[in-house]
């Protein structure tokens, strides 16, 4: 995960199936490395509003980098 190219969080993110905060994660310039680091808050600012998806979102990048 931390080698991925801002191209590939955001393929990722789509197949995690969250298509709309695409725009949002290439508009941050979310990499591998910020995605590793992002938390509850970063995701907030970055207009990911839906506690769940936070929380989703959050756990299928951890559930990645543990495969």
């Amino acid at each position: 995960v931390a080698a991925w190219s801002g191209e590939q969080v955001s393929v990722w993110l789509g197949t995690t199936g969250y298509p709309q905060y695409v725009a949002a994660f290439r508009e941050n310039d979310i990499d591998g490395l910020a995605l590793i680091s992002l938390g509850r808050d970063d995701l907030t600012e970055m207009g990911v509003k839906s506690v769940g998806h936070r929380l989703a979102i959050l756990r299928a990048r951890d559930a990645h980098g543990e495969a």
